[in-house]
């Protein structure tokens, strides 16, 4: 089950890619990074 977080990352991306229109700019390995980040700050803070 995602965390609360990822899902606002998610939906994040999702707003970014459709007010830029460009879903091409947020490739698999940006969205993987993005992830790893988000996971280990959020496993750090916790």
């Amino acid at each position: 089950t995602p965390y609360p977080i990822e899902k606002e990352m998610d939906k994040a991306v999702a707003d970014a890619q459709a007010s830029l229109g460009r879903s091409e700019s947020f490739d698999e390995s940006t969205l993987t990074e993005l992830r790893v980040k988000q996971k280990y700050t959020g496993h750090r803070n916790a």
